[in-house]
């Protein structure tokens, strides 16, 4: 009796001890190994580590950006194919954010369960009224050119389309890709983005409620480019529009273009030009206040003679460029077709009359008929600016075409 009460107390005894050993390899199990960074993704997406503990048993920081910067969104948890879960929150503006910096980004998305709140312009993406739509917010980190495509689901006619802020259908759509075949993946290239500005990237379907799951891939190559409002070598003039005529530089950057309001005031529009790459600028002009927003006397110290004085020898409307070199020699300036009395100003300093250059490197008056031509050489020195107007004798006023080269 006494030797199977005591088997009873001790089998209890033998069973805590048995799973006192079996929890100690579930609790050694490693995971990574120790001491080194992991890959992990953000909610975002961004591409992260997280530093192995020293026992590899976990994780000692969470996801995070180099060694200082949290995760935005923190961490996502892969799905159990390995897949990402889909983004939330993204059926309507401002829409779901997206970080992007150099390299590729992965999304993927369904729109089956949004509802319809966008369309694309008329065109090639205006047949997305009556289908449901995502929407991504997208802030580049870096400045360049960004690659975006589209893959959908067999079945799935979908399209994406690219608006600047504010978001919604009100902002100007600056590029569309659909080619309207269900399955079939939809790109936009090229997609010149500026660091810290908001873009506004639109899932839809190409009409008659066309919905379904997606793969969003965006690639990002930093650089400069026409249209990134920094000037680059070789450019004449970078006004941040890259896709626009007639606004004071030319949709390639490589010439000033029309009457922008920059040019009815100092210190002007500005022109640029490179030794061996863009030595020469040409442009048409107006110093009417009808093309010219604006347009008024500000250079009145030059007379019809081309001297200088305190007086008030000028009473015609003028239009100022800010010429710069990025090579020393001389810069010949050039005016011809012009629908009115012209003349040439030369002046270091934009707003000061006694900055003109002496005798006829700083003033052009040398004909009297219409259409007139006029011409002016100076010399100047590497990345120094140059002020010249193009102005009218006594009180004419018109349009014109005109050159710049740097010899």
């Amino acid at each position: 009796m006494k030797r199977l009460l005591a088997l009873a107390l001790a089998l209890p005894l033998a069973l805590a001890l048995a799973q006192g050993c079996s929890s100690t390899p579930a609790a050694s199990t490693k995971v990574c190994t120790a001491g080194n960074n992991v890959f992990c993704r953000c909610a975002d997406r961004s591409e992260g580590t997280k530093l192995c503990n020293d026992q590899g048993t976990g994780y000692s920081t969470p996801c995070r950006l180099g060694e200082n910067q949290p995760c935005p969104g923190g961490e996502v948890i892969p799905t159990e194919d390995g897949g990402l879960p889909p983004l939330e929150g993204i059926d309507t503006c401002p829409g779901s954010k997206i970080s992007l910096g150099d390299g590729s980004k992965t999304f993927s998305g369904d729109t089956s369960t949004a509802k319809d709140d966008y369309k694309g312009d008329p065109g090639a993406c205006g047949s997305g009224d009556g289908a449901p739509d995502d929407v991504y917010q997208i802030t580049p980190t870096a400045t360049g050119k960004l690659d975006i495509e589209l893959t959908p689901d067999t079945g799935f006619d979908g399209m994406i389309y690219v608006r600047e802020a504010p978001c919604g259908g009100d902002s100007k759509q600056l590029k569309c890709g659909n080619s309207a075949k269900e399955g079939v993946r939809e790109v936009i290239t090229n997609l010149g983005v500026v660091t810290g500005k908001q873009y506004y990237l639109f899932v839809d379907g190409a009409g008659g409620g066309a919905k379904g799951k997606y793969v969003l891939t965006f690639n990002l190559k930093p650089g400069p480019f026409c249209g990134d409002g920094v000037l680059a070598d070789g450019e004449a003039c970078d006004d941040g529009s890259p896709d626009a005529n007639g606004d004071g530089c030319t949709s390639g950057c490589t010439s000033v273009d029309g009457n922008p309001e920059v040019a009815n005031k100092c210190p002007g529009q500005p022109v640029n030009l490179w030794p061996g790459t863009l030595p020469k600028v040409s442009a048409t002009g107006s110093t009417d206040p009808a093309k010219l927003t604006g347009a008024t006397n500000n250079w009145e110290n030059t007379g019809a003679s081309c001297d200088v004085s305190a007086s008030k020898l000028n009473v015609s409307e003028d239009h100022i460029y800010a010429v710069t070199p990025h090579g020393a020699g001389t810069v010949t300036v050039k005016v011809s077709n012009a629908t009115f009395k012209a003349q040439i100003v030369v002046r270091t300093t934009c707003a000061t009359s006694s900055s003109q250059l002496t005798g006829a490197a700083g003033c052009s008056n040398n004909t009297s008929t219409v259409p007139d031509s006029e011409t002016v050489t100076f010399p100047v020195a590497k990345d120094k600016t140059y002020y010249v107007a193009v102005d009218g004798i006594l009180g004419q006023k018109g349009d014109y075409n005109i050159s710049f080269q740097l010899q």
